[in-house]
Formats: structure tokens, sequence, C-alpha cells
């Protein structure tokens, strides 16, 4: 949104000495001076720093044209109260504070406004108006004041000291501000939030929960806002842990004799752990590391490092088996010098030394491990897992350590082997009747192998050589011929075989083979011939036999074998031999397959009968040949049943019971039998119950057991009226109720229910069950006592029968169950046992109660100094009466917590600690002790903590004065007690002795340095801070001349502008208010001023204003007119020309007051010489108007000045007084009051 801008219109008098034209005159000028208005565009405005905080400098720069005429900054609304400044850059650049100045900003030649110093306050919205040559401007900007963030500080609560996967802590940020983002650092780096470490939702409490290791360390928490960060010193939490399993480093375990062993062992802990060593047991160092220069074999052993933890109370142990070694000798083999081939070997190496390793050599080749070869035991040992004949050698064993080594004795290994299968040549197999059959034999064999020669499985007993010789074959010399070979050293045999053949026709065809066999077992028929290449078929009857499933054809079919015969195999077998040229048959050969009994039926199946009747029963079972049959009654033969049919008459209940037909085959050798059970009903009657053991004992078994005379009774088991069913720990077994274990709820009376088909019987049994006695309880359930109170203990264990006690006071007996204390004592303190004992269980109980006896808590003081000094240590001791009393310190009726710089030592926090001590900690401190019984609270107890004094601040913050003024400074350090104060002027002049300082009536002799210095007679501590003044004289008004000029356009007009000639006195133009046209040139430091080439844009009223740091004046105006300018067409718009049309009509009224009162002025009082009423001087040398008089009380209060325009630029004043000349015209301003 922009807004409209408008001008200063100043109204103008001009009473004279002549006539009433000339205030005509003045109204027509005032007229056509009127600004008019105009809408302001809009620009940005841009912040630097963007966030700005609290106490830095902020600038504001606005956007928009450069060429500006003015600015004026405006703070929340642009209203004048609201104006910071109004800016005039040119030619000097002057800045006019406003009602919202603070004396912090400050324009630049951009019209930025720059703020120093920030403070919250400063928050809000910034308005600036630029007025130019184009045109108004305006824009807005706010600016937030961000707040300088403290430095916060972390708080741990209940302890900082945790112990690993125990404690928990909260980590709380204490901070002021509300708005600040908070974030935690563990050692310096952003916290990493998991299960266990999580924050609040504000982010200011930090919980770890079930605190471990690695959380040991820094925590800072950061806080923050867009423009600040400010961070805590690190929070150091300290978990407790360990010791870990130790490492012991070397791991080395073996050394040479002599040689030095130095091992280390660590323990990661916190803290640091201890160590204690130990070498087989006994204890040999209570250092980390353990040296032995010179090491022995009897050193060898268990080391053993044991840390502990002296905070945790743990202990933890690591072993290292440690080996001295000796050198190498004495290197044997043991082991066998002869193997057979494929059996496993095994040879061992032995010696004397420490730590030998072991090589195997075969001959002078490296024995190595792989495939058959097994090297075991450090290579101690060497294994053949299938030794061959190729292992045959000389072995070497060499034993071998760090510094020494030895070789055995060569030990010879002889591998037997053989005999490999023999070769038989010639491989000629058919021969002709009456030829020489030549054959030799060979296996390969160590040692040789020796031979014999078999003709069809039959040795031949004449041939025990390598050779065969058969001279003159026949047909009976057709067969197989083997040659065996055998090593008598290996116990192996081996063979080769040779099929002779002899051709003759086909004769003499037979069976081989059992006439009778047994079902399911093999049979085997072998049939045989005389002839050459003779072939065989088989005929069951009339039927040819093949091979398949059973029955396996063999040897060119002359063998038929069933695998497993059955009864349908029983027939005449018949065997036909066939060669090339003949054939034969053999006689029918009978196979009978005998086979059975099969399961005998027994018939009729009844099973149940009644006494009296007849009992007759038949038995039957396929066999062959028949079976033969037997009867059994309740596994007892009846020795009268031979035969298939069993007849009993007049049964009675004897004859109940399970009878068995037994079926049997002579010739098979197996029987089968059936059995039927036989029931012969009776009454039941007689019915008992008996209890196992007699006395039932709770947890222990029981069985009740129910019996009866009768015949097939079953039973019911009852408890009271409730029918048992089995269950978790009740079991049925029909006549048997089995517990198992018993427990207290089983007591009661049972009923044994027993029936049959037509009958029933019962018996009852009371259960008593012994049990107990329970684990003892004692009352009351107090363990604390005050000394002097009364006690009576009871006990009480649930038993049956009841329980016996006996009481034991610290393992001493007592008597009775429950006894009184009158008034209990230190010595009464300790463990009372109550042990409960039942007779019947033969068990007993026992409960224990630790009583404690405490004196009451009283007279609990505060020892320790009253007054301490800041960042000093302070120690406050807290002691009472009582016993394991703990304490609680408070401040202010606030409970204090171990952190920061507040440590609570002792094991019961008696000693408070303050280090170091800042001014916050003085106040009124509590000690709280409280034991289990009783507590107590100490008087209040002041502490006064001397600080300062901090360094001072001087007050006001001004530096500048006017000359005459009344300074006035006051000193302030904050200091306990209150600072002593003293005021030095230029370091040397002592001037005051108190906090403030007044300097009436101040003179330039007062511009220097002025030093407060505070002290502090306690703390024996000073500061002091310097302040600079600068007094400055007060500036009167200057004289601006020539008031007026008129001038025709493109003419040069020069203004004088006179004031003091001080070097801290700086001049400034304006304009109609605004900043002075581009064009002007500035002189004789910016007190001169020339407008060169006039236009019309140059007319308007100028002013000077001179300005020092402590005070600034502003000039009487000049108007400068341009010759003809109300001829010039003005191009007036139609609110414009309404708006003169205005203000000519407000104009002229005022006007006619104005001409009123200069003619009333003029006519009471005027004299030779005029002058100012001295507000602002008389122009010089110049004829001065009517004499100024103070009107009296009821009179108008005018001020006016006379000014004189020359339409000639005028010269510099001289000096002494001048008339004006004829053509010079005077007017006067006039204002009223």
């Amino acid at each position: 949104m922009g807004r409209w801008a408008e001008g200063p219109c100043p109204a103008w008098g001009s009473p004279g000495k002549k006539s009433s034209w000339q205030a005509a005159l003045l109204a027509a000028f005032i007229l056509s001076s009127c600004f008019l208005l105009t809408q302001a565009k809009t620009i940005s405005v841009t912040l630097n720093p963007l966030h700005p905080l609290e106490g830095q400098d902020v600038t504001l720069t606005p956007g928009g044209t450069s060429n500006f005429l003015l600015c004026r900054w405006f703070r929340e609304g642009d209203a004048e109260k609201n104006r910071i400044f109004t800016y005039y850059p040119v030619p000097n650049p002057v800045q006019q504070d406003g009602p919202s100045s603070t004396g912090r900003e400050t324009a630049g030649s951009n019209c930025s406004l720059s703020i120093r110093s920030l403070a919250l306050k400063d928050t809000g919205n910034y308005t600036v108006l630029k007025d130019s040559p184009d045109g108004p401007e305006s824009g807005s900007v706010r600016i937030e004041v961000l707040e300088l963030l403290s430095k916060p500080s972390v708080s741990a609560f209940p302890s900082r000291y945790l112990t690993e996967f125990i404690d928990s802590v909260n980590l709380t940020c204490e901070i002021t501000s509300k708005t600040a983002s908070v974030s935690w650092l563990y050692n310096g780096e952003p916290l990493e939030i998991n299960p266990r470490i999580n924050v609040s939702m504000d982010n200011r409490t930090l919980a770890i929960n079930g605190a471990v290791r690695s959380d040991a360390g820094g925590y800072q928490c950061n806080v923050s806002n867009p423009a600040s960060t400010n961070q805590s010193d690190p929070m150091y939490i300290s978990v407790i842990y360990g010791p870990d399993t130790p490492e012991i480093r070397p791991n080395e375990t073996f050394y040479n004799e002599h040689s030095e062993v130095s091992l280390s062992c660590y323990a990661d802990a916190f803290p640091d752990a201890h160590y204690i060593w130990s070498i087989n047991e006994k204890e040999r160092s209570t250092e980390s590391k353990l040296h032995i220069p010179d090491v022995l074999s009897e050193d060898s052993g268990k080391y053993v490092c044991q840390a502990w933890n002296v905070l945790s109370r743990q202990k933890n142990s690591t072993s290292l088996n440690i080996e001295v070694a000796g050198s190498v000798y004495n290197v044997t083999i043991n082991g066998p010098s002869t193997a057979i081939e494929y059996h496993p070997v095994h040879l061992k190496c032995s010696s004397f030394g420490s730590d030998v390793s072991y090589h195997w050599l075969k001959g002078n080749q490296l024995v190595e491990a792989g495939g058959r070869i097994i090297l075991t035991d450090n290579n101690r040992s060497l294994t053949f897992t299938s030794s061959n004949r190729d292992d045959t050698a000389n072995y070497t064993c060499q034993g071998v350590n760090s510094f020494s080594s030895n070789s055995s004795q060569p030990h010879w290994l002889n591998i037997f082997y053989g005999p490999d299968t023999p070769i038989i040549d010639p491989q000629e197999s058919v021969y002709n009747e009456g030829s020489t059959l030549n054959l030799s034999c060979f296996a390969i064999s160590n040692p040789p192998a020796n031979y014999s020669w078999w003709y069809n499985d039959q040795l031949l007993e004449d041939q025990h050589e390598s050779q065969l010789l058969i001279p003159d074959l026949s047909g009976s010399n057709a067969g197989i011929y083997t040659c065996n070979a055998t090593n008598d050293n290996t116990g192996y045999f081996n063979a080769s075989s040779l099929e002779i053949s002899i051709l003759s026709s086909v004769y003499n065809v037979t069976i081989n083979g059992p006439s009778t066999a047994i079902e399911y077992h093999p049979v085997h028929l072998k049939c045989s011939s005389f002839g050459s290449d003779v072939s065989y078929h088989w005929l069951k009857g009339n039927q040819l036999v093949e091979a398949g499933g059973r029955i396996i054809l063999t040897d060119n079919n002359r063998s038929l074998t069933f695998t497993s015969s059955n009864r349908d195999d029983t027939a005449n077998y018949t065997c036909q031999g066939v060669n090339s040229f003949s054939s034969n048959s053999s006689q029918p050969h009978w196979l009978n397959i005998f086979y059975g009994p099969d399961t005998p039926i027994i018939d009729p199946q009844e099973s149940v009968y009644n006494e009296g009747s007849t009992l007759n029963l038949s038995c039957f079972a396929i066999s062959n040949p028949p079976a033969n049959y037997s009867w059994w009654y309740n596994d007892q033969l009846l020795e009268d049943q031979h035969e298939s049919q069993l007849l009993i008459p007049d049964l009675s209940g004897s004859n109940a019971g399970i009878y068995t037909c037994n079926a049997t085959n002579d010739n098979t050798g197996y029987f089968n039998a059936s059995s039927l059970e036989i029931s012969i009903l009776k009454r039941v009657s007689n019915v008992t119950i008996v209890s196992h053991p007699e006395k039932a004992i709770e947890n222990q078994p029981t069985v009740l057991n129910c019996s009866s005379a009768g015949s097939n009774v079953s039973y019911i088991w009852l408890k009271g009226n409730q029918k048992l069913t089995s269950g978790d720990r009740i079991s049925l077994n029909n006549s048997s109720l089995i517990f198992n274990p018993t427990s207290r709820n089983d007591s009661g009376n049972y009923s044994c229910y027993g029936y049959n088909s037509f009958s029933n019987s019962r018996a009852t049994y009371w259960l008593d069950v012994f049990y107990g006695p329970d684990d003892p309880v004692i009352s009351p359930q107090g363990h604390d006592y005050a000394e002097g109170s009364p006690l009576t203990l009871h006990c009480y264990a649930d038993s049956n029968p009841a329980s016996q006690y006996t009481w034991y006071f610290n393992e001493n007996e007592l008597r009775n169950a429950e006894f009184p204390i009158s008034s209990l004592a230190f010595n009464h303190s300790g463990n009372y046992t109550c042990n409960a004992s039942n007779t019947e269980t033969n068990l007993s109980s026992s409960a224990s109660w630790e009583i404690k006896v405490f004196a009451i808590v009283s007279n609990v003081s505060i020892e320790g100094p009253s007054e301490t000094i800041e960042y000093d240590s302070v120690t406050l001791s807290c002691i009472s009466n009582g016993s394991e009393v703990s304490y609680t310190w408070f401040k202010e009726n606030q409970r204090l917590e171990d952190g920061d710089h507040i440590s609570l030592l002792g094991s019961n926090h008696e000693s408070l600690v303050l280090s170091p001590v800042n001014r916050s900690d003085a106040g009124s401190y509590t000690c709280h002790g409280i034991n289990s019984v009783s507590e107590d609270t100490s008087d209040a107890f002041p502490l006064d903590v001397l600080y300062g004094p901090d360094d001072p601040i001087i007050s006001p913050q001004e530096h500048s004065y006017v000359e005459g003024s009344t300074i006035s400074l006051v000193c302030d350090a904050p200091s306990n007690p209150v600072a002593q104060y003293t005021w030095f002027f230029n370091e040397t002049e002592e001037m005051e002795n108190s906090s403030q300082l007044v300097i009436s009536d101040a003179s330039f002799d007062n511009s220097g340095n002025y030093t407060c210095n505070a002290t502090n007679v306690k703390t024996d501590n000073s500061s002091a801070v310097t302040w600079e003044i600068q007094v400055l004289e007060k500036l009167s008004q200057p004289i601006l001349w020539p008031a007026a000029s008129t001038v025709k356009e493109h003419e040069n007009v020069t203004l004088n502008c006179t004031t003091s000639e001080s070097s801290s006195v700086s001049v400034s133009w304006l304009k109609d208010g605004n900043p002075i046209p581009v064009k002007s040139i500035l002189s004789a430091r910016n007190r001169t001023l020339t407008v060169p080439d006039i236009s019309k844009d140059d007319e308007g009223m100028y002013t000077c204003e001179a300005r020092n740091l402590a005070n600034s004046a502003t000039s009487n105006p000049s108007k400068i007119t341009l010759e003809n300018a109300g001829s010039q067409d003005n191009g007036l718009s139609a609110g414009q020309i309404v708006g003169i049309v205005i203000g000519c009509l407000l104009g002229a009224v005022i006007i006619v007051a104005v001409v009123y009162f200069v003619l009333k002025k003029t006519s009471f009082g005027m004299t030779a010489q005029h002058s100012s009423n001295g507000n602002i001087p008389s122009a010089p040398g110049r004829n001065q108007g009517v004499t100024d008089t103070k009107p009296t009380a009821g009179e108008e209060d005018i001020q006016y000045t006379t000014l004189a325009f020359n339409s000639n630029n005028p010269s510099p004043p001289g000096p002494g007084p001048t008339s004006p000349s004829e053509s010079g015209t005077i007017y006067s301003v006039i204002k009223k009051k």
C-alpha cells in the first residue's frame, strides 16, 4: 500500500514600517508555496542480518531510487510520534531524530536504518518514506529480535556414576529460554537415539535406561534459535563395569629353558581393574605384568590372571598353560617290522625333550600326510591305514624343537603281500581223448607262493608243483582244473581255474537231491551225466520247468533250485541231458514237500459257561503229514486229552481259564496253537481295601488295593459320594486306586464297589494323609525396630499332625513358639529362626527373620564455615545421634543432588562439598537424617557467599554533554558485601568516594576519562571501568543570509550560514525540509551553499543546521524566488486547484490576523532600530525592525524575525552595522505561541 506524502507550508508575515501592502504580498507568496498531494510507490526493504540477535547491530536497507531528497523512518506506524529520524542526504548528510529515536539508530547514505545493540523490545514493524523527484516511495519490514541464548547447563539424576546394566539416569538441560530448540551431543557429536536412550517431548530431558559402558562420556545440550546457539559444558557420565574376561599377552605357551617370560594381563573395566597372578595356584604377583627373567622347566604349569573391580566387587580370570622346553634326545621308533598288505600299520616315535616336533623319512624321502598316510600327535605317530607292498622300506624319525634335533635308528618295515591271482598257461580249454594236458601256474607273492592243483574241487594229491602234467586224456579227464596259490605269511590264497573239455556221447543221466523237503526251505536238485558239452532241461511231470521267481536254473541248467519251496512243489521231476549229437533222460525223482500245521481252529467259539454244564471242543489244523494234537489248561498240559476233541462234563468254577489246542508236525518240526478263554461266573463277595503304605504321606505315592471273591469282577472307586476318574495325580487300575503323589487334600472316606453281570458288593476306607510342616510364617513382618521398643514373634507352620516348634537366635536354640522382649537392645539384633517338625512325616522346615535394632535419630546439626568466598570450596558436615543414618541436604527446602559443582561425599552423604562456590549458593541449608525407624532435621544453617565486585557499569551511557549542563554518573558493581566506590578523573585525580558522581555546570575542562573503582573489603578484590566524557559547546541558532533572494533563471545564488567555527560542529542544509539539490556546491566547511544555474525546481525555503555530538540548532529560513515565476503554467490538476483555493481561504484568515497584530505592535512602540526577540539574531549589517517587547499578561506572545531580501547577491557582512539599500525589502517571520 502506498501513502500520501505532504510537504510543510510555512506561514510568513511581513510587518514593516511602511504599509500593509507588504503583508498582502507575503500572503500571496505563502499560498503559492503549498505542497500538493501525490500517491507513494511501494518499495522493498532488506534486513542484514536476516535474523538479528539481541545485542547485535542490524541494517534495514530500502530499495527504490537512489536519488532522493529526504527519507523518514518510523517504528510501529507512520505517525509523527513513531518517527525515528528524518534524513537529508545532500549536500551534507543530516539526521534529525524523532520521538521514537532511542539514540541507537543511524541513517546511511542510501536511506538505510542501522540500529546498534538490539534489545528484545526492538522487535516490531519498521516503515520508511522517501521523497524523490519521481514521487514519494514507502516500504515496510518486520524485525524479530532473537534472544541471545545464555549458556545452558546439564544436571544428572540420581547420579552421574552408574553401574552397567543396573542403573539409569536422567539428564536435564537447564535453560532460561522457553522457545529455544534443544538437541544433545555425545562426546561432541550428535547423539543417536535408540530404545535405551530417549528424550522427552521438549528434548530437555535425556533418559539413559540400563546403562552400558559405551554410554560413558561427555553429554552436552545445545540450545539454538534461528540466529544464535549455545552449548553447555559437558556432563561426564561414568559407567562402572567389568572386569571383562582378562586377556593375557602374548598367548605363547612354549618357552625354552633359561629364556625370559614377560606376560601382561588386561581386563576392560571401570575403574581400572586390580590384578593377581598365580602359577599352579600359588600367588606370584599383584601387578598387571608378570616377569620371569630366567624360566626353568619347573615353571611349567597353569598361569592364572585374576582381575577384580574395587567398586563393582566383580572378579574374572583367565589362564594360560605354559610349557618350558628342554633338548631333544633318545629318539626311538616303536612298531612292527612286518605287516600284511592292506592291514593298518602304526609306528610311533618317542623322545625326551620339550615341545618336540617330529618328521618321518622313508629312506631319504620325507613322509607327508595324505591318502593312506596319517600323521598325528604332532607327527609323533605314523599310520598306514591300509599298507601296500610299496611301503616296504627303512623308516627314520627325526625329533626337533626350537633349539635342538635328533634322529632314530632306521626301522625296517617289510610288507607281506599276495598271492595275486594265479595265471594258468596255456589257456587252451578243448582237448581230444589220448592227448596230453600240460599246464603251468604263477602268482606274484611275498614271500613266493606254494601251489596245489584241484580237479573238479578234488585235490590232486600228486601235483604239488606249479606244473600239471596228465598224459593220454580220456573223457573222464574233462572238467575244471584249478591252480591254488598260498602265502603262509599273509594267510591268503588265490586260485585260477581252467575248464577242460573232452568230447563224448551223453549217457548215465541221474538226479541227485532230496526226496522230501520242508515248506519254505530251499531245495536243490542236481543233474549229472557222461558226455561232452551237455545241456540240460527239467520236467515237472510232463511240464517244462522254467527259471523265474522262486525257481533258479544254473550251471547250464544242470542245477534246479527252489529258493523257498511250497506245498505245490510236490511232484515227479525228470532231467534231460543233450549235446550236439546225442540226448538222454534220468529216472523220475519224487519230491514230497512237508508243511504245517497251520493255525488250529477250535469249534465252537463259545467262551462263557455256567457251572455244571459240559465243555465239548474240537480242533483241526491243515498239515502234511497230518498233525498230532494236545490240549492245555492255563498253560498246563491235560495229560488225558491227546485227541483233537476235548470233553469236560459238570463244569465248576475251577474249570474257568484258558484252553489251548496245540497242533504238531513231527516232520516239519513246527507246531501251532489256538486258545479259547472259558469263563464260569461266580457271585461277588468279601470286598476289602488295603493301603500301601499303611500311613499315607504327602508327596509320596499311595495305593489303595480293592479285592473280592467272585468271577469277572469289575471295580468302581468313590470318595464320599463322588465317583473317581483318572487325572494328573490319580490313576485307576480297576482294583487299584493310585495317588502319585499324594496330596493333603486326598484325606477322606473312600468306597470300592465290586460287581459282575449278576452281583455286587462294597467296602469303605478312611484315608488320613500326613503332611507338612509347610514353610513357617513368622509374624509380625517388620525387620527394623527402635531401641527400647517391645517385640513378640509368633511362628506357625501348617502340618498334620500339628508341628512342634524350636526357636534359634543366631543359630543358638531358644524355647517356646513365641516369646516377648519387653525392651529391645542392640544385642537383640540378629537372625531369628523358627524350626517346625512333624514326627509322622519326619520332615522339618524353617524360616528366618532378621531383626535390626536402631538407635533413634536425634540432635542433627550442621558444622562448617558460615561464610565463604565465591569460587573457593566449602564443606558442610552433618552429624547426629542414631545408627545407620543416611543424610539428605536441602537448600531453601530444595533437595540437593550430586552433580555439577555439588558433591555429596561419604557412604551416607554426610558431607556436602560446594566446589567451586558461586553466589547462588548463598542461603539457608538444612540436613535431614533418617534411618529405618526415625528421622530428624537440623536447624537452618546460613551460608553467606562473599563475591565481587563484578565489572562496574556506569550509567547513563552518554559520552557527550552540553557546556553548562549537569553531569550525573552512577556506578554499580554487584558485590557482597556492597562495594566501596572511588571516582578518578584521567586516572589520577580522586574525585568522589560514593557510587554517584555529580558535576554541576560542566565546562570544557571536565572533558576526559572518568574511572569508577569498586572494592570489596572482604574478598579483597576490586574492579574498575572507565567512561569517556566530552563537554561540547551549546550551539546558538545559526544565521542564514541573505534571508531571501529573487533571481533570474540560470543565475547563481550563494547562501552563507554563520555559526560556531569549532571543529566539532558540522553544518548540513535542507530545502523545504528535504535534501538540497544535487547540483548544489558546498564550501567553507559546508558553511557556504552555492546553487548554480537556478531553475524553477530550485525555488523554495533553505535552512542550515549546526550540530555537534551534544546538541543541534537550525537557522532562520532563506527563500529563493525565480523572477516571473508566477506567469508560468503550472499545469495544476483539479485536485490541486481545490487545495489551493482551500489553502488561500485559510491563508487569508491568517494574514488578516497577522496584519492586525503587526499593525498593533508597530503602533505602540516603534524605535529607531529593531532587534530580534533572541531566538534568531538579526541579520548583520541590516536595519532592524521594531523592537521586540515581551507581552504583558493577557497579551498574545508574538515572535518575529526581520529578514532582508535583495535581488542581487549580497556581500558578506562587514565588521560594523550598515543601512539597507534603498532597493532592499524587509520582511518578518511572525509566530504565535
